[in-house]
């Protein structure tokens, strides 16, 4: 899933902070193991021709158990 986020300030007090969550699942039949999850964040500085684009990923990882794991 991709979303947008159109504006976050660069300093940002209790008032106006924000906490992005993530609900990560799995396909019923993904495999149990180990993998890495991409998580790409783009952001641009300044405006018109002398705009630049900058992108970070960060990787996490995540395990994947047997179906009697699973939460309902």
């Amino acid at each position: 899933m991709k979303k947008s986020i159109s504006y976050l300030n660069a300093r940002q007090d209790t008032k106006e902070g924000g906490v992005l969550k993530f609900k990560l699942m799995t396909d019923a039949n993904a495999s149990a193991g180990t993998y890495d999850i991409d998580i790409v964040t783009t952001y641009k500085s300044g405006s018109g021709s002398s705009s630049i684009t900058y992108t970070t990923t960060k990787t996490i990882t995540i395990e994947v158990r047997g179906k009697e794991y699973a939460r309902l």
